[in-house]
């Protein structure tokens, strides 16, 4: 085994702020962790935060010397012997000032709806969304509110501790668990035959594929209304830690249609698949279809079956690897050079500008968060009860703010903060205001006309949330707080836009070459109609990134919200609207001149940090 020490000053600083684990729990690709619990600390806080879990003295005791902590709480039963609930252990690891979501009245508690109030887990089942990889998940929120050192200590104190407690519960699955009840087993047979039946009558090849899908999925839905709690299968695919529904059909109800290249098994130069058929025999059972659960067993023909689309999946892996390595690496070669410069611009090695600013707006991927467009919801009348304190000026900030975010045409507005989730940071829930809002108006415009005149995005959904009279209001923030507030969004603005000198290009190249060796190398014909067929997968973005003058399939489609006869005529209308335009019929001198800008005007002067 080699060992390469890291020997000189700048490679130690690069491993240490760069390469180390914690600064890259969050992908600059989707702004979301990558890192998050797996297998057996996954499923082991998530039945630690069920509501009948509990946790005995020894028990608890063993928790916090895993986790390295002193305090213990209160038990939630004393008598006949004290008992501590999971959520008690781990609040116990949580920061103390965490605010996750906003409490509401809850009945019973639900999968992945949970409130942590100050470090305090007040209810909710933990499951994929909370502990997942997904956006706003609580690993990201620790990352992004308390930072990587504080982040990575709660993984490592939250798998010790669950390690440690769920190896003395004991999650067995057993054959017991695959098997259907009888009067299940009727409801499966009964969808099974009526598909059977639906599917005699149809003729296009497609249609009767999407039959026997749907009557798997019918099948798989009757035997999961069966299964609770008592399921330790169910119990995982439920969580989200493992395995899907599709698992469960397959194993209890059947393991369904097997297709080859996006069709039914086709038949050979007999006119059959197999030699244990008759010639031209049309029942789906001779044409691929596994009507057995893996729990019964296969019948020789269905294992036959099962080879030949096993065999399918392996080539395609062997011929995707290669296809889509190809890809990732000319992408490289094409950007490699690609970098950040003083000015706030992309620009190669040449100097050759790319981007005037990077991605638009100049931030890194890395640190955006989603923010809601309630804004843009709103009637004139609840724009008026919500903003309206007779500050004429502000209320016509507010129906600037509206178009703006109505202009992006999005549900989510990705930006350097959430504005919603700082703000209940502060709040403390007060019942009556602690300002007015002129004196809130006072604080915030300095602020306001600060982030408009650098981005007029991040300026629109601040207004949004942060106008005078709901600071004052509506969630009741103190003066001092509101200070805080601003002054967080402002540094947190600085903080967000891209350093000098990140090497943009190879980050693109791996963010968009990363999803590609996901993808399938075959067109499936998600459309039903093979007129309609699509290219999709690697083909598709091969041809994308190539530029190809003549694409195998150059569709577009565009979808109406309503439908209706006035539906169709608007469709006609921009039918002859869209037109093919290239340069040469817009341009009518295309002579090039050289101009030495930076020479005939040296007295203008740029801010290295605003956009051109």
């Amino acid at each position: 085994m080699n060992f390469h020490a890291l020997q000189t000053i700048e490679a130690r600083a690069e491993a240490e702020n760069i390469m180390a684990v914690k600064h890259n729990i969050i992908t600059p690709q989707s702004h979301r962790p990558i890192m998050s619990l797996v297998m057996d600390s996954f499923l082991g806080t998530s039945e630690l935060s069920h509501c009948d879990s509990f946790l005995l003295k020894n028990e608890l005791f063993d928790w916090m010397m895993e986790t390295d902590t002193m305090e213990i709480p209160i038990p939630a039963i004393v008598h006949p012997k004290p008992l501590w609930t999971g959520k008690q252990a781990l609040s116990m690891i949580m920061p103390k000032n965490l605010r996750y979501r906003s409490p509401k009245a809850m009945e019973l508690e639900e999968l992945d709806e949970v409130c942590i109030r100050d470090g305090q887990v007040l209810y909710g089942h933990f499951g994929k969304k909370i502990l997942g990889r997904s956006q706003g998940s609580l690993v990201h929120i620790l990352w992004l509110d308390f930072g990587p050192d504080v982040c990575i200590n709660f993984l490592n104190k939250l798998q010790l501790g669950v390690h440690r407690w769920f190896s003395e519960q004991g999650f067995s699955i057993g054959v017991g668990d695959f098997i259907a009840s009888s009067a299940t087993q009727v409801k499966i047979e009964k969808e099974y035959q009526e598909a059977i039946v639906e599917a005699s009558k149809l003729t296009k090849e497609v249609e009767i594929n999407r039959c026997l899908n749907r009557a798997r999925n019918g099948m798989g839905r009757a035997a999961a209304d069966t299964m609770g709690r008592d399921n330790f299968l169910y119990r995982m695919v439920s969580s989200g830690v493992k395995g899907s529904m599709m698992n469960i059909l397959q194993i209890m109800a059947m393991v369904g249609q097997q297709n080859s290249g996006g069709k039914r098994i086709a038949r050979t130069i007999a006119g059959r698949t197999l030699p244990c058929f008759k010639a031209d025999d049309t029942s789906p059972e001779s044409l691929g279809m596994v009507r057995n659960p893996y729990m019964a067993g296969l019948t020789p023909s269905e294992f036959f079956f099962m080879g030949i689309t096993g065999r399918d999946g392996l080539i395609n892996t062997a011929i995707n690897t290669a296809v889509t390595g190809y890809i990732q690496r000319r992408l490289v070669k094409a950007m490699e050079t690609c970098r950040t410069e003083w000015d706030g611009s992309v620009r190669d090695a040449n100097g050759a500008i790319i981007t005037f600013q990077y991605g638009e707006d100049g931030f890194d991927g890395q640190s955006l968060e989603f923010n809601g467009t309630e804004l843009v919801h709103m009637s004139d009348v609840k724009i008026e009860s919500v903003y309206d304190w007779g500050h004429a000026e502000e209320l016509k900030w507010v129906v600037e703010a509206k178009e703006i975010i109505k202009y992006t045409g999005l549900r989510n507005i990705s930006s350097c903060f959430n504005v919603r989730r700082q703000i209940e940071r502060l709040t403390d829930k007060s019942e009556t205001p602690m300002c007015m809002p002129h004196e809130v108006f006072d604080i915030v415009t300095p602020y306001l006309t600060w982030f408009k005149e650098r981005n007029i995005f991040v300026w629109a959904i601040v207004l949004q949330s942060c106008a005078a009279k709901r600071l004052s209001t509506e969630f009741k923030l103190s003066l001092e707080n509101i200070s805080i507030l601003m002054e967080f969004f402002k540094n947190k603005y600085d903080k967000t836009l891209i350093p000098a000198g990140e090497m943009v290009g190879t980050l693109a190249a791996q963010s968009l070459g990363e999803p590609v060796t996901q993808m399938t190398l075959d067109t499936f014909h998600h459309a039903g109609n093979s007129a309609k067929d699509v290219t999709l997968g690697v083909p598709r973005f091969e041809e994308l990134i190539n530029a190809s003058g003549n694409p195998k399939t150059p569709t577009c489609s565009i979808i109406f919200n309503n439908a209706g006869p006035g539906e169709i005529d608007k469709a006609i209308d921009i039918s002859y609207k869209i037109v093919h335009l290239i340069v040469r019929d817009v341009v009518t001198d295309p002579s090039v001149v050289h101009i030495n800008f930076a020479q005939q005007h040296p007295y203008l002067l740029f801010d290295a940090r605003c956009p051109i």
